[in-house]
């Protein structure tokens, strides 16, 4: 029974486990499940008998797959009412175990690649690559982003930045490119452990002039749908144009972008951001109200601005007689969260 044991567990590792995406497949001989992404349910689920066979085996290999896969199930979270029983009720075994037959009184911390956002056309003159970084480690990781290859009539100043990138969301000093006609630059970035990224970057002419001219327009329309906060909050203002969309533009001197615009699968952001940079370059104004860190996506905004993943506690009300609070005395203790807290860079940005 115990070589069956041992057995089971080095298939799990052998078969089962997706060293890359560290997650356990579906369905082991599918090729369609070849690259999970699981959600954690059979890493609890195994979690008791791996332990066993790790304390029978003390075969390395099992060990470092225990420590990671009930690590990162657990830092996943579980569910509720009977999804939590039956996610759940495996691990008080393998705790037992680890603590008491191994001597691990303290699962490892999960290390999850940063991922990496930036825009990969830069346009002249002076067009700047800003490089967004963002990790749930605990502390910073020091980041560094070079230039290998500048080609056509380009050049960049500097050719290499660093800094140290915090937890949640922050960036890399930018690397700012200026020449004309078409081009291409190559970039490694070096995001602090492991894992070393290749970017390719097109160079090209700086976009034609604006067709818009939002300073001789007057009026405001808040981009979004009926049930859209903003356009709620702003329903029946004077001059305010409510539940407007991209062909309001040309008519109007500001634009809000109303509160998790992008959270709709149809909102089409690749659309959006080209012609909302249009109508800002003309002179026009944008105001982005809260952003959500999966509704929305770094590399299309604007102006190259910095989000906190940081939660900041409200503040009093400067401007009470503002229609947004209308019949609102008080703030409490509310919180906000996901705010921009930086702008970096603007100047010659691509």
């Amino acid at each position: 029974m115990k070589e069956c044991v041992i057995r089971a567990a080095r298939w799990l590792e052998r078969d089962s486990w997706n060293h890359e995406t560290h997650a356990f497949r579906y369905i082991s001989t599918c090729p369609t499940f070849d690259r999970p992404h699981g959600t954690g349910a059979t890493d609890l689920t195994v979690s008791s008998g791996l332990a066993y066979a790790v304390t029978l085996s003390h075969d390395p290999t099992l060990k470092a797959l225990l420590l990671d896969s009930l690590s990162r199930a657990l830092k996943a979270g579980v569910g509720v009412a009977k999804d939590f029983a039956m996610d759940i009720r495996h691990v008080p075994y393998a705790l037992y175990l680890l603590k008491h037959d191994l001597g691990i009184a303290e699962l490892p911390a999960v290390y999850e690649e940063p991922t990496l956002a930036y825009r990969d056309t830069i346009r002249a003159p002076g067009g700047a690559l800003v490089l967004y970084l963002t990790h749930a480690m605990k502390q910073p990781l020091p980041a560094k982003a070079t230039v290998a290859e500048v080609h056509g009539a380009w050049k960049v100043e500097p050719r290499e930045v660093s800094g140290q990138a915090k937890p949640g969301t922050s960036s890399l000093p930018p690397l700012v490119f200026s020449g004309e006609g078409e081009g291409r630059a190559r970039v490694v970035v070096d995001p602090g452990k492991k894992a070393i990224r290749t970017l390719e970057v097109a160079l090209t002419d700086a976009l034609p002039p604006p067709a818009l001219t939002p300073a001789q327009q007057s009026g405001i329309a808040v981009l979004g749908a009926d049930d859209n906060p903003t356009c709620k909050a702003y329903a029946g203002a004077e001059g305010v144009s409510v539940n407007a969309d991209l062909s309001a533009l040309p008519r109007c001197r500001a634009v809000m972008l109303g509160a998790d615009y992008f959270a709709k699968a149809d909102s089409k952001p690749g659309e959006v951001w080209p012609k909302l940079c249009d109508f800002v370059r003309a002179g026009g104004k944008l105001v982005v109200w809260q952003f959500n860190d999966d509704a929305w996506q770094l590399s299309y905004l604007p102006l190259d601005l910095v989000a906190s993943d940081q939660n900041g506690e409200a503040r009093k009300i400067l401007t009470p007689d503002h229609v947004l609070f209308s019949n609102v005395p008080s703030l409490g203790r509310a919180v906000c969260y996901d705010t921009f807290t930086a702008r970096e860079w603007a100047a010659g940005s691509g």
